[in-house]
């Protein structure tokens, strides 16, 4: 479900607030549940194409592609 990471307490774990973690997904309901969890986002296409992908805060082919400065400045914008 969409509040399915929420309710687990992901960010617990480590003593982060749900704002300080990022989830990478593949799958359409991934970025839906990181938004609902209040968490960032990184889809990849490895399964379906970018324009199904929309509710993440980062669209990749692959993680090739994140670099520290992007990784930074998906945190930076709050």
């Amino acid at each position: 479900t969409r509040t399915g990471l929420k309710s687990r307490g992901l960010g617990d774990a480590y003593k982060r607030p749900p704002a300080a973690c990022l989830v990478v997904e593949d799958a359409i309901p991934g970025g839906g549940a990181a938004r609902a969890a209040g968490m960032k986002c990184i889809a990849l296409t490895t399964t379906v194409g970018a324009g199904r992908l929309g509710e993440a805060d980062l669209v990749l082919d692959s993680l090739e592609q994140l670099s520290a400065s992007v990784l930074g400045g998906l945190f930076e914008s709050e």
